[in-house]
């Protein structure tokens, strides 16, 4: 349980909020570039839930979902910004495995607790 407290713990922590903060900027970036070269591969219209505005950062992370669930990604020219983009996705499911991972650590807390001890 200690190395749980020590470690892993303050990973899952870190990896929640750092990698989030770096996740909303990679996908702006992305988006950008999209954005500027690639138009068609975004949506027509960013609509995400709760009627957020056009510019909330939850619309650039939708949009760059948008792009890779149609294939949109794949024009990307530049092998630069097409890296860019694998990175920013990679950096999207490593936060999310975070997030996932240190909410069932609370849900879990007394079978992770006997499971460890």
């Amino acid at each position: 349980m200690d190395f749980f407290n020590q470690y892993i713990f303050p990973t899952l922590i870190m990896g929640s909020f750092a990698g989030s903060l770096l996740y909303l900027v990679c996908a702006r970036m992305v988006y950008d570039h999209l954005h500027e070269h690639y138009r068609d591969a975004l949506p027509e219209k960013n609509e995400i839930a709760f009627g957020d505005a056009d510019d909330g950062m939850g619309v650039y992370i939708a949009a760059v979902w948008y792009a890779s669930r149609t294939g949109g990604y794949k024009r990307i020219q530049s092998n630069t910004w097409r890296g860019f983009y694998t990175v920013t996705r990679v950096l999207g499911a490593f936060t999310g495995v975070c997030l996932l991972l240190l909410c069932a650590s609370f849900f879990f807390w007394t079978e992770l607790k006997t499971f460890l001890a």
